[in-house]
């Protein structure tokens, strides 16, 4: 059972997205003793940014990827 859930919303992140969860991540296995999920929630990004989530997603378990249509920032 999942105790802790992060949400982070990205747009046009592909640049820094894999850094950016592998570091939150390591932070979060360190602080909590029990399962944590990080979904990052792609607002439609035009820059690559949901590949980046997926293969993310794909090498690390406790992310999942949420894809949303853009509205705005």
């Amino acid at each position: 059972m999942v105790c802790v859930s992060i949400t982070l919303p990205a747009y046009d992140e592909k640049a820094q997205l894999a850094a950016s969860v592998h570091a939150l991540d390591g932070f979060l296995a360190g602080a909590f003793r029990c399962d944590i999920e990080i979904v990052i929630a792609d607002n439609g990004s035009a820059d690559g940014t949901l590949a980046a989530a997926r293969e993310v997603a794909r090498t690390c378990p406790r992310v999942k990827v949420l894809h949303l249509e853009h509205k705005g920032r």
